[in-house]
């Protein structure tokens, strides 16, 4: 009877309580809807890129086998290798079947049924992060405070809205264009179509099953996954502060950090990148051990067979995501060079063949697909083919070239100390540490007490045929000696960077530790960038669009400028309309209703085929334009920067544009024309 009564008692309090309590916020609302739609979509959108994350776990599972001493490792290339295999997927989907809503969710569900010990078993592998010795010292711990403010910064940026340029121009507008149309399709208009898309492929999968932002968390979760591989690969290898000094050199440039979350494909650059480098290094240093063992069945071993057909595979999923990762072809083929020269010069072309048959395997849908559209396998470079005619195609590519040899021959002090986001020449800010320290590690890493491991060399052999390729190119094209199509590269140069620290260790001038004194240096970086971090994230109203005290409108205006309100006014333009934008790349927030000017060439390409303001005027009403969105801004800086345009072209802009009936001004220098009938 007491137990009754007592049972009674709690139920009632706890009712009470709980019931006055809902009923007190029914009439105060401390939090409002629209305050947690941010927050709820993002976190909606969080569930939706693990699921497809843990089902590229899976996939991954029946290729890349477990390794109990590397449990961590293993996972990112389980991952590595699903990811890339679900692109592949989406893309012949795409092609086939299309983009129905009920299939991009069928594809969600219905691994959960046929892989779902696959996919709990990948997640298994994340019990390494629990067995951790959480003992660190001081820099250590201060260097993962960092990097936590990082990933927790860069992860709020992900649950808003896209608003960086390369984004806006075909990283997210691509995935828009195929679930707008239903099924993959040949974009004419727009020239990055004939990229290799495993990144926007996944974004397409992404944004289908959740909404504009969702790429950005997917983007995010790459970059977590590649920087837990690097950090463990160090660690495991070298020591658990030199892990923390490698990540915090990859995470101390401006881009580097920042891009985590702009829906970029920086970052799965990187996450190949980091695979390419494990298993080249798992290859090579099987080589090293049969060698040892008087062995010389060199190929032939199960891990050496084994781990160069995984480096092939990422290889050609890297190229999958930018052509330029095309340099880990010449790294590759060192790699094997070095690595088969005690085994017999036969054995190592038959090491080199199986590598690039890998490699060709994982890369060739994207060259099909290219064919099939355009027969032109590298479009839009190489030869006019699809859209690219023979005036947009040297347009392109003829880029200026860098200002001065030197700033290509000394790349790693001319990106470090020169390159900053979004400027002229390298376009991104790579900061302080990792170029310096990585050249430390590469010096350093000939002591004897870090002589003969495989990592340093393999690391070594990856970044110093990299730097050349990268630096001649920088020769013939302005276009290519930009930062971002190396990024392949970045996580070698991080592991020499973690080493460059270790080897510091017993350096000393009397009582001065050098080691010590470049901890305090890494320590003024980390600080310094962390009030960049928030500085920048605050004056872009990050914070505030999480918690819903700016709406979609004022956050993008804040990021964006003008662009934003004057794609609202193209919103706002009759049924039917079509609008032609000129000097203006970014047409994310107007398709399907624009066309935007994606490499800033539209006038002077019409201007050189048809010569005349009633030829061109003509030429883009049959096209099926209503309206000309002109930004003047845009056309001024091209117009005092950028020699290819003559003066005639100018001249004759001037007439068509007075010849347009009187346009509307849109702020910001964008004026909006009707083209008439």
């Amino acid at each position: 009877m007491k137990k009754i009564t007592k049972g009674i008692v709690f139920g009632f309090v706890l009712l009470w309580v709980f019931g006055m309590i809902s009923a007190y916020y029914v009439f105060h609302k401390p939090i409002q809807y629209s305050q947690l739609q941010t927050l709820a979509q993002g976190l909606f959108s969080l569930v939706i890129c693990v699921s497809i994350l843990s089902i590229s776990g899976g996939l991954g599972s029946l290729i890349v086998r477990n390794d109990d001493k590397q449990p961590l490792i293993t996972m990112m290339l389980q991952a590595s290798m699903g990811l890339g295999i679900v692109s592949v997927v989406m893309l012949f989907i795409g092609i086939s079947i299309g983009y129905s809503e009920w299939v991009l969710w069928g594809l969600l569900i219905a691994p959960f049924i046929l892989l779902p010990e696959r996919m709990i078993s990948w997640w298994k592998l994340a019990r390494e992060i629990n067995d951790e010795d959480r003992k660190r010292d001081g820099l250590s711990s201060i260097l993962l405070l960092y990097v936590g403010l990082v990933f927790g910064v860069t992860f709020l940026v992900a649950l808003t809205l896209p608003t960086k340029f390369d984004s806006l121009v075909y990283h997210i507008s691509l995935p828009k264009i195929y679930l707008q149309e239903g099924h993959f399709q040949f974009v004419s208009w727009l020239m990055y179509w004939g990229m290799p898309q495993v990144t926007e492929m996944l974004f397409t999968w992404a944004m289908g099953l959740g909404s504009l932002q969702t790429p950005l968390m997917m983007g995010w979760l790459v970059g977590l996954l590649a920087s837990m591989a690097v950090f463990r690969v160090i660690q495991i290898n070298v020591s658990k502060t030199a892990g923390y000094v490698s990540l915090a050199s990859l995470l101390a440039g401006y881009t580097t950090a920042q891009s985590l979350s702009w829906g970029y494909v920086n970052w799965m650059n990187m996450l190949y990148g980091t695979a390419f480098l494990l298993c080249m290094w798992q290859w090579y240093k099987a080589q090293v051990e049969t060698y040892q063992r008087q062995n010389n069945k060199g190929l032939s071993g199960e891990n050496g067979r084994y781990f160069l057909t995984l480096g092939g595979i990422f290889m050609g999923f890297s190229m999958g995501v930018k052509y330029t990762s095309g340099v880990l072809i010449f790294v590759g083929f060192i790699i094997i060079l070095f690595g088969s020269k005690k085994i017999g010069r036969k054995r190592g072309w038959s090491n080199l063949f199986m590598f690039l048959g890998a490699a060709g395997l994982t890369f060739s849908p994207w060259l099909i697909k290219n064919v099939l559209a355009t027969n032109n396998p590298l479009y839009p470079f190489i030869f006019p083919a699809g859209s690219m005619d023979r005036i947009r195609l040297n347009f392109y590519q003829n880029q200026p070239t860098y200002d001065a040899w030197w700033k290509d021959f000394l790349l790693p002090i001319s990106s470090t100390i020169l390159g900053k986001e979004g400027a002229a020449g390298f376009g991104a800010s790579i900061g302080p540490l990792l170029f310096p320290l990585g050249f430390v590690g590469a010096v350093l890493g000939k002591r004897e007490k870090l002589q003969g491991t495989e990592l340093y060399k393999t690391a070594l052999l990856i970044i110093i045929p990299g730097l050349m390729i990268w630096g001649i190119a920088g020769f013939f094209s302005g276009f290519l000696i930009q930062t971002r199509l190396y990024y392949a590269l970045f996580p070698s140069i991080a592991v020499l960077a973690g080493i460059g620290f270790e080897g510091m260790k017993d350096l000393r001038i009397k009582k001065i530790r050098l080691q010590s004194v470049v901890a305090a240096l890494i320590l003024l970086v980390v600080g310094l960038n962390s009030f960049q971090l928030l500085k920048i994230n605050l004056e872009k109203l990050v914070f505030n669009k999480v918690v819903g005290l700016v709406d979609d409108e004022g956050y993008l205006s804040v990021n964006t400028g003008w662009y934003a309100p004057a794609m609202e006014e193209l919103q706002d333009l009759p049924k039917g309309s079509n609008v032609l934008l000129l000097w203006e790349p970014r047409g994310l927030y107007c398709i399907p209703r624009c066309n935007p000017d994606e490499i800033l060439d539209r006038w002077i390409h019409d201007y050189l085929r048809y010569s005349t303001t009633q030829t061109i005027i003509k030429s883009w009403k049959e096209e099926g334009y209503t309206h000309i969105l002109y930004n003047s801004q845009g056309a001024e800086f091209i117009k005092g920067t950028d020699f290819r345009y003559e003066a005639g072209a100018w001249a004759e802009l001037d007439v068509l544009l007075g010849s347009l009936p009187e346009p509307r001004d849109l702020g910001g220098g964008y004026t909006l024309y009707e083209m008439g009938k």
